[in-house]
């Protein structure tokens, strides 16, 4: 069973085994510390591409609050698919 921490363990990837804890210890683990706060960046990074997708249409409608229509979602999907083309010779 997973370490009901891990979500907020630096090294909950690595513990897979703890099962049981308290507000202070992790029973079982002497590694627990907290993790820093994720950035936008990370937070963004981290998402699949349907999470992705999703977060895009919610901006480009600015409708945060709102349930958004698939098909804004499946176009950003195929967008975040394609193949990168060079906006500009910085980028190559």
């Amino acid at each position: 069973m997973k370490c009901k921490l891990s979500e907020k363990c630096k090294f909950g990837n690595l513990c897979k085994d703890a099962t049981r804890h308290d507000s202070l210890t992790v029973l079982g683990c002497s590694s627990f510390k907290a993790k820093e706060p994720m950035t936008n960046e990370e937070w963004l990074r981290q998402k699949s591409v349907e999470e992705l997708a999703v977060f895009l249409a919610m901006v480009q409608l600015d409708e945060y609050e709102k349930p958004i229509d698939s098909a804004y979602v499946n176009t950003w999907v195929l967008w975040l698919k394609e193949k990168h083309e060079p906006l500009n010779n910085d980028e190559k």
